[in-house]
């Protein structure tokens, strides 16, 4: 590595670096280590799934598959979604499509729940990322 490069391995040394450059041009480089990512709907146990205020015409169904449908609340803006694996995965990120106008301002990530939440519990419990 050249001396005046320098691999940072944890965010917390990103913004000092920065700091420390000044004015100076800082020219990075991100790159993962990590193996390559794939596409997860071959490993969601559908008959395991579950949607709690999903409309009757666009159910949780439709948003997972590949072929453009989507999932819509029935009656207010709340849903609880219940995804189940046939193997463990590991979830690097989600991707939501949606208008801004009708797309989730908050989303509660929960994990290795043996079933659906309610929406008491999920108001109640900590949830291991929420995304605003």
């Amino acid at each position: 590595m050249a001396a005046n490069m320098k691999e940072i391995t944890v965010d917390s040394q990103f913004q000092p670096e920065l700091t420390n450059a000044g004015g100076k041009l800082v020219v990075v480089d991100f790159y993962a280590v990590c193996n390559p990512t794939i596409d997860l709907l071959s490993l969601i146990n559908k008959s395991g799934c579950e949607c709690l205020n999903e409309e009757d015409d666009h159910p949780l169904s439709h948003a997972l598959t590949s072929k453009g449908g989507y999932l819509s609340s029935d009656c207010d803006e709340q849903l609880i979604i219940f995804i189940s694996f046939n193997q463990a995965v590991k979830l690097h990120s989600l991707k939501i499509h949606g208008p801004p106008d009708s797309g989730p301002k908050t989303v509660k990530v929960f994990i290795n729940t043996t079933s659906t939440l309610d929406f008491d519990s999920a108001e109640n419990m900590t949830p291991v990322q929420q995304l605003e």
